[in-house]
């Protein structure tokens, strides 16, 4: 039966653990290298459309897993809670 999804052989299945297992990361699966490659890349400042190219997605609602991320919210948090330089001038 079809189920329309991709099939990946062993080897290639073979071959990742080998290359995960030589960057010393043995516990990793490929698909988690993927999604973090994902995040990096939103949170970078890609688009939804950006994201999807990247990654060969075809809605954009698999894009969006990856932009959980790329919310700057807790960047410019920080960014804030810091003093600026005229800020540290003036107290000084």
């Amino acid at each position: 039966m079809d189920t329309g999804q991709r099939s990946v052989s062993s080897s290639s299945h073979r071959d990742n653990a080998r290359k995960a297992k030589a960057a010393g990361r043995g516990d990793m699966p490929l698909h988690a290298l993927r999604h973090y490659a994902g995040t990096k890349y939103a949170r970078a400042g890609a688009t939804v459309k950006e994201t999807m190219a990247r990654l060969g997605h075809s809605t954009s609602e698999a894009a969006m897993r990856y932009q959980h991320a790329g919310n700057r919210d807790d960047d410019l948090a920080m960014l804030i809670a810091r003093p600026s330089a005229a800020e540290k001038a003036k107290g000084s």
